[in-house]
């Protein structure tokens, strides 16, 4: 019985140790522009549309391309990726979950956010 509650007592210790000494790891880049920063000078315009054509161009029209034609059956998907054989299913096999159907909704947001952005704020960078 003593043997027991040891344990447990040091069961307790190690885990209020473990919650208690978590570290942080949302450790801010020095290096990186604010937001401010990017969207009131002309090189942060600029840097901010090169950053939306390579993001859309890579992520953007993978995800427009492949995913719709994958439902359609004009492509192929690969069969080890339950996410593209369930778009393959279509139809109400496809739940409203499906993480590559999230996927593009949230990758073209992405790309309208930053493409506002930059509509709204270039007019007001000093040439």
């Amino acid at each position: 019985m003593k043997n027991i509650v040891s344990y447990l007592k040091a069961g307790l210790l190690s885990g209020c140790l473990l919650l208690s000494s978590g570290c942080e790891l949302d450790i801010p880049n020095p290096n990186a522009a604010s937001d401010i920063e990017v969207l009131n000078s002309r090189e942060g315009i600029i840097a901010l549309s090169v950053g939306v054509r390579q993001f859309y161009s890579t992520s953007g029209l993978e995800a427009a391309l492949l995913y719709p034609g994958v439902t359609g059956r004009e492509m192929k998907g690969v069969a080890t990726f339950t996410n593209v054989l369930e778009l393959e299913a279509g139809g109400s096999d496809l739940p409203t979950f499906n993480g590559n159907v999230l996927g593009l909704w949230s990758r073209m947001q992405r790309v309208m956010v930053m493409s506002e952005q930059i509509l709204e704020n270039a007019p007001n960078i000093p040439t």
